[in-house]
């Protein structure tokens, strides 16, 4: 997970890649972290985004893309939903 969260998820792709089903994974990912398979993934890429903003000029269409292949609407949900304000409100408060 940590290798690909850059890319776009799929819980079929990578069941088939462990040779196990789709719901062992996700009940054993659970019961090992605490949290979902998807949480686990919005986090990651929050976090990465978060340092991209801090240390980039990049947009927020690029950020969204090299953090997951999202489109920017749903990186700014995603994004406001875990943080608490929009991806450009982080970057000026955080410069």
């Amino acid at each position: 997970m940590e290798d690909h969260y850059r890319t776009p998820f799929s819980l079929e792709d990578l069941s088939s890649h462990l040779h196990l089903s789709p719901y062992h994974i996700s009940h054993l990912f659970k019961q090992i972290t605490g949290i979902t398979l998807s949480d686990y993934l919005i986090q990651r890429r929050v976090k990465e985004a978060c340092l991209l903003l801090a240390n980039t000029t990049k947009s927020i269409q690029e950020i969204a893309s090299e953090v997951g292949g999202l489109s920017p609407s749903y990186f700014c949900q995603m994004f406001k939903k875990t943080k608490g304000v929009s991806p450009e409100k982080y970057r000026k408060s955080i410069r």
